[in-house]
């Protein structure tokens, strides 16, 4: 039974949409049914251009779909990628920080600190949540707009202050110098993608066009006597996809948010903040809990 359910499993993995979707074709079930007994009842006449229009709309909605998809998915995977840069980044920064024989242990663990606060702070932030890990972070909550500007202008000062008494040279300043301007470069490419949705006349004429298909599209399958509601399944597989694949770029295209299909943020920072006590040895503490909606998780 456990390989069965495995092979299920496989072909038919979990739709993350599932809610949204099947509450769209319990609609559209109860629509195509009474467009079904309309159509009996009436005697409605046969559409002469319902196979033209099922071609018409076909090259029309492939279109948007395939340009709301690519787009809805490049958001998607360039925000993973930046992602994986920052924890690249804070990594490489950590190996350096420890590589440096000057410092002390607790200058490594302030480092540490604010690396991992930067990681949960740009969670937050790009989630429109102020501040709200900071206290179990060692930070105080603060009235700043844009908190990670603030913990990496901590870091830098931080920097700064080891220079001053000479912990730190201006090399190894220079040689941090990349992976310190990394942060607020993520910081600043995932602001770009949030502030910057698809544009609305692209989602709104993609949604006329399915609207359109999914009203008149049970008219001429219908239509038939022959076929009557035998039309109906075909008509039901058609929307199934259609809003599927709509429900699904309507996730992705935001990736930041908490739902399923957006990216799993909460484990990145959680790796980020164990790769960053391991490499510095700093010791190990519970990961921040972080809010999610309602039957999503990370």
């Amino acid at each position: 039974m456990g390989a069965i359910r495995d092979l299920l499993d496989r072909l038919f993995p979990p739709l993350r949409i599932r809610a949204k979707l099947w509450t769209w074709m319990i609609v559209f079930a109860i629509y195509g049914a009474v467009v079904g007994v309309v159509i009996r009842i009436e005697g409605l006449p046969e559409i002469p251009w319902g196979s033209e229009s099922t071609v018409v709309n076909g090259l029309v909605l492939g279109f948007f779909i395939a340009f709301r998809n690519n787009n809805a998915y490049a958001r998607w995977w360039e925000a993973r990628k930046l992602w994986g840069k920052l924890l690249n980044d804070t990594r490489n920064f950590c190996l350096k920080i420890r590589a440096l024989p000057e410092l002390e242990a607790a200058d490594r663990a302030e480092v540490g600190r604010l690396l991992i606060a930067f990681a949960w702070t740009l969670l937050n932030h790009l989630r429109l949540r102020q501040n709200l890990d900071e206290p179990e972070r060692g930070l105080p909550r603060s009235s700043t707009t844009h908190a990670p500007t603030r913990v990496a202008g901590e870091l830098i000062a931080a920097l700064g202050r080891l220079r001053a008494i000479g912990r730190l040279d201006g090399f190894s300043l220079l040689w941090l110098d990349a992976e310190t301007r990394g942060l607020m470069e993520v910081c600043g490419a995932c602001e770009r993608i949030r502030n910057t949705p698809l544009s609305s006349s692209y989602r709104a004429l993609l949604r006329h066009g399915i609207a359109i298909y999914l009203a008149i599209a049970p008219f001429y399958l219908m239509e038939d006597v022959d076929v009557g509601f035998s039309g109906l399944p075909m008509f039901l597989m058609a929307a199934y996809f259609l809003l599927g694949i709509e429900l699904v770029a309507e996730e992705i295209e935001e990736p930041f948010g908490p739902g399923g299909d957006n990216l799993p943020i909460e484990k990145y920072c959680s790796t980020i903040e164990t790769s960053t006590r391991e490499i510095l040895g700093l010791e190990a503490s519970t990961p921040p809990t972080v809010e999610h909606a309602p039957g999503t998780g990370p």
